[in-house]
């Protein structure tokens, strides 16, 4: 007798600030500064366990205060940006076995500028919304969902930062 037993995959998709990480140069003052562009990296890494991952997307819309700049890295990243909505749309395609566990993450790296308002002094604004993956599972068929939180002005896994430097000054 034998039995198969079909798992579906585990997939994860983090997002993290950074100013220094990757090759996109960021400009504007540090801390933010009211009424001042600060240019920004956001990064969205996915992970995937066992079973390959199809059509997987990414999608997280940007406040009113935040613009993207059209910079991404990898430049071969399909990463579409919607201004009448202001939704940022990455299409990751296939995410094979092992990504981020036996081999890389697949990442995205992108720009967006920030002008924060006087009303934001004192606080770390939100500058990309909660992100939100979806894909299907080619093994078991799963439609396969996931989400990050939003991220913030708040960089500090980068190396550069420092204390208080998420927060919007006069």
């Amino acid at each position: 007798m034998s039995r198969k037993i079909v798992l579906a995959t585990d997939l994860s998709l983090s997002a993290k600030t950074v100013r220094s990480e990757g090759n996109i140069e960021n400009s504007g003052p540090i801390p933010p500064k009211a009424n001042s562009a600060t240019t920004y990296t956001v990064v969205w890494s996915v992970q995937n366990s066992f079973n390959q991952v199809s059509s997987a997307e990414v999608r997280a819309v940007l406040p009113s205060y935040v613009r993207y700049t059209n910079l991404k890295s990898p430049e071969s990243e399909n990463l579409l940006y919607d201004e009448t909505t202001k939704e940022l749309v990455w299409n990751a395609g296939t995410i094979l076995p092992n990504t981020g566990y036996g081999s890389g993450t697949k990442k995205v790296y992108f720009q967006i500028e920030l002008i924060p308002s006087t009303s934001q002094i004192g606080t770390a604004p939100l500058i990309v919304g909660e992100a939100t993956l979806v894909g299907t599972d080619k093994i078991t068929g799963a439609s396969l969902g996931v989400s990050s939180p939003a991220v913030t002005t708040n960089f500090s896994p980068d190396p550069t930062f420092k204390l208080n430097d998420d927060k919007v000054v006069q």
